[in-house]
């Protein structure tokens, strides 16, 4: 039996998922080398914690040596289904006892012995294109995929905006068709690089991902659209690491 649902105006359309919201916490450490303090949080602490406030994925990446300038970097992805999952996490981990006792000797690290060095937060709003992350689809063992993250800056807002529709309007899809396996789009709301972008993709290993790019950059679709006179000029730098996942993260 099909069941038609009618209102007034008409047929009831789809309703359209709700843009997400992504926090990217980006933890710098001195060298290239174990992390175990940090490791240990994140992994017996942190995540399960997260997990027991109803979030089920939390990505951590690190970046692969030699790939990025020296830069030593541990990336932690947490997605939300609203701002108020966000804002709710800190009163939840707060009350959270087994957190609290696991974490207290990261807490509790001496200047002389802190887990990293810095660490900067970073809170997105997913496109509308693509509004919710996907778990990559790869048959690869996840320590020889290759993931890579990418910031867009842009001289204005504006400029930013237009970027982001672009992205919207077929530059996305055309990642998705060409198997860069997606995770994520995100526009920048909080962050030291403003306004900018970010967003991360997924490939089964390093050939894959450069046969990937090669493969965009000659794409008829991606040649039309950036010959276009509205998406001239919309990014004016580009950073990019190369990522591997820990063998804790959820991604």
């Amino acid at each position: 039996m099909l069941a038609l649902f009618i209102i007034s105006s008409g047929m009831i359309k789809a309703k359209t998922p709700e843009q997400e919201y992504y926090q990217m916490k980006v933890y710098s450490l001195d060298t290239i080398g174990p992390a175990d303090q940090l490791d240990d949080y994140l992994k017996e602490a942190y995540i399960p914690a997260i997990h027991r406030a109803g979030i089920k994925n939390v990505g951590v990446f690190k970046t692969i040596r030699n790939k990025n300038e020296n830069q030593h970097l541990i990336i932690v992805l947490i997605p939300y289904n609203s701002i108020s999952q966000f804002e709710e996490l800190t009163h939840l981990l707060e009350k959270d006892h087994e957190y609290n006792v696991k974490a207290k000797n990261f807490f509790e690290a001496s200047h002389e012995q802190a887990p990293y060095l810095r660490m900067e937060s970073i809170l997105m709003r997913a496109f509308k294109g693509f509004p919710n992350y996907q778990i990559p689809d790869l048959n690869t063992e996840k320590r020889k995929r290759i993931y890579e993250l990418r910031s867009y800056q842009s001289a204005t807002e504006a400029l930013h905006q237009r970027k982001v529709d672009m992205f919207d309007s077929g530059e996305s899809d055309l990642f998705v068709e060409l198997g860069f396996q997606p995770i994520f789009f995100g526009s920048v709301l909080f962050g030291a690089e403003m306004p900018n972008l970010m967003y991360m993709t997924c490939h089964a290993d390093e050939e894959t991902q450069k046969k990937n790019w090669n493969s965009f950059g000659v794409h008829p679709k991606w040649q039309e659209m950036k010959k276009m006179e509205k998406y001239k000029n919309t990014v004016s730098h580009i950073d990019k690491w190369m990522l591997y996942t820990a063998e804790y993260s959820d991604f």
